[in-house]
């Protein structure tokens, strides 16, 4: 099909966090210059929708409610027919599993692929990693793009901007797996040595599920030098959050890739996850890991019964990288 009589684009990517944040970005600069003039859907998960305020290089956000079982099967076929009926000239899958297929089939675009429209095409074996490197369009580490921000986003920011003072550490405790999470003893004593050698002021990023985390780092920190987000603001202004700070100490979340890729001096933790395939090696930003025989597994549960990958990350060696960054 050529490129000229398509007006109407859906790419899907329901989730996770991160690979939203990471795709919309390359959608950003490879599917909108390549159909400048053509309507473009974003298929996502429902709960991601507010996070695409503010993007203004997606014609429309469609949210999709991923309810699993035979009570789901209505709604998800009611939900394929809304999207057959927009008669998409393109429909571009980039989740590519069992539900985002059937999604694309019942869609009947006039064209369906799995990648970018200027991509290479699917590599033959090699690593996850491999494939995130070099499949649909991506570049790890890829050209940094300041990601979009919604004008509510703006205003919240630039009014916290003036009650900080600098530098500000953002902490990104978010962690979907025990085996992400840096310890909280760890960034307790990361932000005390900040707030002592470089009078830093620590911010805590997270969700509703980080709060517990959260307030453990405060309680131990001094009072006026730390501010508590975690899980008092929307996904969308967490991101926001993250371009006020000198820098960022990040777990391997979507966080971690909003911040790379909106320039922010950014110190990665990794320990069950690879840092040289899912990390960020460059100027300004440090991969970090402990490089354990057993690292990477990939497990969200490490299989020894420890989390020492994390545990051996220390506070030391983290500031040490701040340092370079600062």
């Amino acid at each position: 099909m050529s490129d000229r009589i398509i007006r109407k684009v859906c790419i899907i990517r329901l989730g996770g966090f991160g690979d939203i944040v990471v795709f919309a970005d390359s959608l950003r600069n490879r599917t909108r210059n390549a159909f400048p003039d053509a309507a473009i859907d974003f298929v996502v998960a429902s709960e991601f929708v507010p996070l695409m305020d503010g993007c203004d290089f997606v014609d429309r956000v469609i949210g999709h409610d991923r309810i699993g079982g035979p009570v789901g099967l209505l709604p998800f076929l009611k939900f394929c027919s809304m999207l057959r009926a927009e008669k998409y000239d393109l429909l571009i899958d980039l989740h590519d599993n069992t539900r985002s297929r059937l999604m694309g089939a019942l869609a009947r675009p006039r064209r369906r692929t799995f990648d970018f429209p200027d991509a290479a095409t699917s590599p033959t074996g090699g690593t996850r990693g491999d494939e995130t490197r070099r499949y649909r369009g991506i570049d790890f580490p890829g050209e940094r793009t300041p990601l979009w921000l919604s004008a509510a986003d703006r205003e919240y920011i630039a009014a916290l901007t003036g009650e900080l003072r600098r530098p500000v550490i953002g902490f990104c405790i978010v962690g979907s797996w025990e085996t992400k999470r840096w310890p909280t003893r760890h960034f307790a004593a990361l932000g005390d040595m900040l707030i002592k050698k470089m009078d830093a002021t620590i911010v805590l990023i997270g969700g509703p599920s980080d709060k517990i985390t959260a307030e453990e780092v405060e309680e131990i920190l001094p009072a006026g030098k730390v501010v508590n987000l975690s899980g008092k603001t929307s996904l969308s202004r967490s991101v926001a959050v993250t371009l006020i700070c000198s820098a960022i100490v990040s777990n391997d979340s979507g966080m971690l890739h909003a911040a790379y890729l909106s320039g922010v001096p950014l110190v990665g933790l990794f320990g069950c996850t690879d840092h040289t395939k899912f990390g960020h090696q460059g100027p300004r930003s440090i991969p970090l890991s402990s490089d354990l025989p057993c690292s990477p597994c990939h497990k969200p549960v490490c299989p020894l019964g420890t989390t020492d990958c994390m545990n051996a990350l220390t506070p030391e060696c983290v500031y040490s990288a701040l340092e370079e960054l600062l």
